[in-house]
């Protein structure tokens, strides 16, 4: 009991690890996470002396705010616009990404019992709902954490949609997956390895292409990089990751949704689209702006049969808008502005075109690529500068699995190395750079380990 007292400051510290399933209800993650600001803001008013290396990760975060601010306003968009909900919501939400992280920076805890605490919460939640979004699968009943998209049923959990649910699994599982390789104790190795499973059963049932690509290359590189050290330990997942494949391809129908991605045509399995169909059809649309100005309609969801073919018009497109203007973008917030508001350029092509009158709409609407979605949008500086401060935190990530002697520090230096590799990986389906349900995750993990790798430092230069 002295122990659970002592621990509940960690575990009110870890709840945004448990509504990672939960984003139609945002406020729960939104309270959890303002209440860790509120602790950390406390700590940095105590302890307002910070180290060089964690001045220069916050440095580079303001670097970041400061670029996609300043696109913003230069794309002659009002700043009043930045504090609408439909901003926050949707193009401003990669703000909310960074927030964890720089929270964790500025916490004075013990970093090694808060790893054991939010890791243990964030399992056993996510696992529980997976576990319960399995059942109802096979017990052939949807009621709150499964939903049939046109393609039979698809575990979304509490989540608005599918690819949400399968990114935020597929990094759960690789991070399981790395506590299975790389922890010592057989007993522990064999809890994670179900945890492992578990939610890559769920994965397949998310029918989220990317998300499953991710978690197979993430998941090969992982095997990869272990096998020298740890060849015995990697057999056993393997074999049980092939067993589970086997087992659910042909209940889940993964290989309808792969064929899929060769289908070269629109259609809606509904009549009250009806009129779109024919609009795509009969006549053939030769203008992209036009075909995907409906097809990028909020009122008429996709069938998710068809999104690869979509994906491939947002893909042509971003880069077109990169080509216009390639070194500062057509302006931060712009991409959907372009497609479904009637927006006007100024400046010279093919070296600053900015997108700069307009409505601003402010919808779910982005190139489903996250280095194009930049591209386009903020340019080769911009990306860059983002591109750049990720690396630079894999870069640190893999210093800390290096220099930790504490057998628990490697590997929550390889869950975090682990989440951010994947996250790169992910980033090319889908626009989760700025997807909060993904980032919630790999910001907590990553500032988690920049606090826990400048103690290590700074215990290390004491003892020099």
């Amino acid at each position: 009991m002295a122990e659970i007292r002592a621990s509940l400051p960690l575990v009110l510290l870890s709840l945004p690890g448990v509504f990672l399933y939960v984003n139609t209800r945002p406020f729960l993650a939104v309270a959890a996470t303002f209440l860790l600001v509120a602790v950390s803001l406390y700590h940095l008013i105590r302890h307002p002396v910070l180290s060089r290396r964690i001045r220069q990760t916050i440095g580079w975060v303001l670097l970041i705010f400061c670029v996609l601010l300043l696109s913003y306003l230069m794309s002659g968009q009002d700043i009043s616009k930045l504090f609408s909900y439909a901003f926050i919501r949707y193009n401003g939400s990669i703000f909310f990404c960074f927030v964890p992280l720089l929270a964790l920076l500025f916490l004075r805890v013990n970093t090694v019992t808060l790893a054991r605490v939010f890791f243990f919460m964030t399992f056993l939640m996510s696992a529980v709902i997976c576990l319960l979004g399995l059942l109802e699968f096979f017990a052939g009943r949807s009621t709150f954490l499964l939903k049939d998209d046109g393609i039979g049923l698809m575990f979304v959990g509490l989540n608005r949609t599918h690819n949400a649910t399968g990114s935020i699994t597929a990094l759960l599982g690789i991070a399981a997956l790395v506590f299975t390789v790389f922890v010592e104790e057989s007993r522990v190795r064999f809890r994670y390895l179900i945890y492992a499973l578990v939610f890559y059963t769920a994965l397949m049932l998310t029918l989220s292409r990317g998300s499953l690509m991710a978690f197979f290359l993430a998941a090969c590189f992982l095997f990869a990089c272990a096998k020298l050290k740890f060849k015995k330990k990697i057999l056993l997942p393997i074999a049980a990751l092939l067993i589970t494949s086997a087992v659910m391809t042909p209940i889940t129908h993964s290989l309808d949704r792969v064929k899929a991605l060769f289908n070269d045509q629109f259609y809606r399995s509904d009549q009250t689209n009806a009129y779109r169909v024919a609009s795509l059809i009969s006549p053939p649309i030769t203008n992209q702006l036009e075909t995907l100005r409906i097809l990028c309609d909020p009122r008429y969801p996709l069938d998710r049969n068809n999104t690869a073919k979509y994906r491939k018009l947002l893909t042509e497109y971003a880069i077109e808008l990169f080509k216009e203007s390639p070194i500062i973008g057509i302006g931060f917030g712009r991409f959907d502005d372009s497609i479904l508001s009637q927006v006007g350029f100024s400046g010279k092509k093919h070296w600053v075109y900015l997108a700069t009158s307009g409505e601003p709409v402010s919808t779910d609407c982005n190139a489903h690529n996250s280095y194009l979605h930049f591209l386009a949008e903020i340019g080769l500086v911009g990306t860059l500068i983002i591109v750049g401060f990720w690396l630079k935190i894999l870069a640190d990530l893999y210093e800390g699995i290096r220099v930790a002697a504490d057998h628990d520090d490697r590997v929550t230096f390889a869950v975090g190395f682990m989440s951010v590799f994947t996250l790169f990986l992910l980033a090319f389906t889908e626009h989760y750079f700025a997807a909060p349900t993904v980032m919630l995750f790999v910001s907590y993990v990553t500032g988690l380990c920049l606090n826990r790798l400048a103690q290590i430092r700074q215990e290390y230069s004491a003892v020099q």
